[in-house]
């Protein structure tokens, strides 16, 4: 008896793990998306916290402290984020058609909705090279429904008709400026994958 609920117990355990594995310093893949990291992240299995969305969600300290996340061609119609089981009012969708302030709005509705947060308020968007493209990067802040103070960085471009985009979002208090080099550097380094 004690080795069997010994053995679930672990396989519990280790199932639970398998969400999570260290994204180490140096080149990583998210599909198309090529960036280098000078520093280890742990990426979380996208499926944990969407059902679609971002290709990839890393994380230094847990994703309340800290979150990047990956995109690697949103296409026509597609969104950044949708919850399990939410049908009924489906999240704003992006568009071959958008502005770079079209896309920005995309991106501060799409965390409104999924952070819970009162409002969002963007403080600025910027043409910006990425992934030697002519994109944008913008920065935007809100309170979730924790009552957490967030900013958060976002950059990316559209390139034949998808949006590639890189976002990083931390509590405003010590947490968003300890790693926005970081994920400055991960941006700065982006490169598309022609397969």
């Amino acid at each position: 008896m004690f080795r069997a609920s010994t053995a679930l117990v672990l396989c519990v355990v280790l199932a639970g793990c398998a969400a999570y594995q260290t994204v180490q310093s140096g080149q990583a893949s998210v599909g198309k998306l090529q960036v280098q990291t000078a520093s280890d992240w742990t990426s979380i299995n996208p499926q944990y916290l969407t059902d679609g969305g971002p290709r990839a969600v890393w994380t230094r300290d847990g994703t309340v402290l800290n979150y990047v996340l990956l995109y690697d061609g949103v296409h026509d119609g597609g969104t950044l984020f949708q919850k399990p089981g939410v049908d009924a009012d489906p999240y704003p969708a992006y568009r071959a058609s958008m502005s770079e302030t079209e896309v920005s709005e995309l991106v501060a509705d799409s965390i409104k909705r999924y952070a819970g947060a009162n409002e969002v308020v963007v403080e600025r968007v910027e043409p910006a090279r990425f992934a030697g493209q002519r994109g944008f990067s913008g920065e935007l802040s809100y309170t979730a429904k924790s009552e957490l103070d967030y900013r958060t960085y976002f950059s990316g471009a559209m390139i034949d008709s998808e949006l590639y985009l890189i976002v990083y979002s931390a509590p405003r208090l010590h947490f968003f400026d300890k790693d926005i080099g970081r994920v400055r550097r991960i941006v700065a380094s982006a490169r598309i994958s022609s397969s």
